[in-house]
């Protein structure tokens, strides 16, 4: 596209050249966390948080209607790695 004909095209990608050139990648993966996901309305909480000695079912099934219930929608569970979609 920087060979292009068209000046506009040209043009454009020698900015965008330049600047992903010029930029760390430390600096662009910041850029993106605090601006880009900046709009999801994340607060750094837990949304649920239990001590048990042992680990069943019923303990992730509270847990999900707790979350629930505070009005989110949850779309999947990740438990020791293996991951877990539903509807």
């Amino acid at each position: 596209m920087r060979m292009s004909r068209r000046k506009w095209v040209s043009t454009t990608a020698k900015v965008y050249i330049d600047i992903m050139r010029g930029t760390p990648v430390l600096v662009l993966l910041m850029l993106m966390y605090y601006v880009v996901m900046a709009p999801v309305n994340a607060t750094g909480r837990p949304l649920y948080i239990a001590f048990v000695r042992h680990e069943t079912v019923a303990d992730y099934m509270l847990a999900v209607e707790t979350i629930t219930q505070m009005g989110y929608a949850i779309r999947g569970i990740v438990i020791d790695g293996m991951c877990s979609l539903f509807g």
